[in-house]
């Protein structure tokens, strides 16, 4: 299941490094709203981000990565 999400992830042009970027920020407690205007640039919506949210909350962080 990870191997797809990080298919997606891989074509969607989000790296490896920004994804843990994007993780490291929701984990530091970032607001849904600073994300997103922090990473509109990658095409994330708030929908990815709060699931990618989620996940960290249930600490599934690989998952995470891999969304």
């Amino acid at each position: 299941m990870e191997f797809i999400f990080a298919f997606i992830a891989g074509a969607l042009g989000i790296s490896e490094y920004w994804a843990n970027v994007i993780v490291s920020a929701i984990e530091a407690g970032s607001t849904v709203l600073a994300l997103i205007s922090l990473f509109a640039s990658f095409g994330l919506t708030s929908a990815l981000i709060l699931t990618a949210r989620s996940l960290l909350k249930k600490g599934a962080k690989k998952t995470a990565v891999a969304y």
